[in-house]
């Protein structure tokens, strides 16, 4: 299910795709993408902002981080569900807050869907942790209301692969062992393909993004590209949501997350 995620729009998971998965940053791609991404996949969202929040001006809250499911920050992310509800979070790419910190030449969005029990991890999530922690996720079938708990709805719009959008036509292992490589951020270009050439040049992204929207287009006709149906801004306001100031308490998920990651539980 597609809760306590991030999400992002077009613009927002060419960044990610290109910053942290093509670019193999983490040398973990020989056979596979980082995390077996493959794909993107996108989802038509029904949203609405709670009461509070939207008194305090906002349409979307802060932008979580989620992590194997559990919302990492910044901060404790269970009092400003207490204050506004289970509210979407957003962030613009170029908003250097909550991230990236630095410049980016995407035009693009992130934003964080909080479900059930998103202090744990996926795999440590109970039945009683989602009763005390029920999420802003709706009841199936219903729109959202503005209810703490239910401020977002969604439905499936479609996929595109990597492959077909690179127009690799080989397959991504056979590429790699013939020394390929979709990215290298030391070059600024790929081995064997030119898709992803120029990180920081906001033309060649905005050209990329358009692709991957004309991609969507022929495949699902039916529906609006993100040109003819764009995102909704993202009117989030640093001061209108801590106005007495941020928060000074570290997230304590943040450090046992990393030690999950390390195997030290």
């Amino acid at each position: 299910t597609m809760e306590n995620v991030n999400m992002g729009s077009l613009g927002g998971m060419m960044w990610y795709l290109h910053n942290e998965i093509v670019s193999c940053a983490y040398n973990d791609c020989d056979k596979v993408r980082r995390y077996g991404i493959s794909r993107i996949t996108r989802w038509k969202v029904y949203m609405k902002a709670t009461q509070p929040l939207y008194k305090a001006g906002m349409n979307f809250g802060l932008r979580y981080a989620y992590d194997i499911g559990q919302c990492t920050g910044p901060w404790p992310c269970d009092d400003q569900f207490a204050k506004y509800g289970y509210f979407v979070g957003c962030n613009d790419l170029s908003a250097g807050f909550p991230f990236p910190d630095f410049p980016v030449y995407y035009n693009g969005t992130w934003y964080s869907l909080p479900g059930s029990c998103s202090e744990k991890v996926f795999t440590e999530q109970s039945m009683e942790c989602r009763k005390d922690q029920p999420g802003g996720r709706c009841p199936k079938n219903e729109k959202p209301t503005g209810k703490g708990t239910c401020t977002y709805s969604y439905e499936p719009a479609g996929e595109i692969s990597l492959d077909e959008l690179e127009g690799l036509d080989v397959s991504y292992e056979d590429f790699k062992a013939a020394g390929g490589m979709e990215y290298n951020k030391t070059t600024d270009v790929g081995v064997n393909m030119t898709f992803w050439n120029n990180l920081n040049n906001t033309e060649a992204n905005a050209e990329r993004v358009s692709a991957a929207d004309a991609l969507f287009k022929q495949k699902y006709p039916d529906m609006p590209s993100e040109a003819e149906l764009p995102p909704p801004p993202c009117d989030f306001d640093l001061k209108k949501f801590f106005p007495d100031g941020t928060p000074t308490e570290e997230n304590p998920a943040v450090e046992r997350l990393n030690r999950i990651r390390s195997g030290k539980q």
